[in-house]
């Protein structure tokens, strides 16, 4: 379970990386934990958008946003069947950029933080679900992110870890036509080349 990750970029370089047309100037963030707002990138027609969220999922059919817990992950084994997700697997997908994500792990006997990027420090994008609960006044934008399995870096802190897509399947991860199965074979680990991990 991931409940902290960075978004430390700012909005032009992210919108640069994942091809948004029109910037938005959604603040640079760290050390985000759930509750709190995330930037996510989803389509807007043909095009791709940018847009703040809430990170922690409120179904739509939630009878209040407070009905239930608000998961701010979902198992990659599971999101295509539970009725917190499925929905949202099958027409509800965006991308959660982040440049790090963090982790609880033992070191010596003791529970220390772990902070996972890439050496040099690039942007990448989770496979996120997006929901929309209420309607005028009332509403809600809220998303959640995908964890799987983790690679063998990831692994010696945790059992688990965020889905990171590559970039030639965000466009598949986007397209509403895109089949369930091949929707399961994005939700891979991500492999650990170029990758680190700094004990905090």
């Amino acid at each position: 379970m991931c409940t902290e990750f960075d978004q430390s970029k700012r909005p032009d370089e992210v919108a640069t990386l994942f091809g948004v047309v029109r910037v938005k100037p959604l603040p640079p963030r760290r050390n985000i934990f759930p509750k709190k707002p995330v930037t996510v990138i989803g389509l807007n027609g043909a095009e791709r958008g940018m847009a703040e969220l809430r990170w922690g999922l409120v179904p739509h059919w939630y009878n209040s946003p407070d009905q239930k817990p608000q998961p701010h992950n979902a198992r990659a084994e599971t999101v295509d069947r539970l009725p917190e997700f499925r929905e949202c697997f099958r027409h509800r997908r965006c991308l959660v950029p982040a440049d790090a994500f963090y982790e609880w792990g033992a070191v010596a006997g003791k529970k220390r933080k772990h902070r996972f990027r890439f050496t040099d420090d690039r942007l990448f994008a989770f496979a996120g679900l997006w929901d929309c609960w209420g309607e005028g006044n009332e509403k809600l934008l809220t998303c959640c992110f995908i964890t799987g399995v983790p690679n063998e870096l990831v692994v010696t802190v945790h059992d688990r870890m965020p889905v990171i897509l590559q970039p030639d399947d965000y466009d598949v991860w986007l397209d509403s036509t895109t089949l369930a199965a091949e929707l399961k074979r994005l939700l891979r680990p991500y492999p650990a080349d170029g990758m680190e991990c700094l004990p905090l």
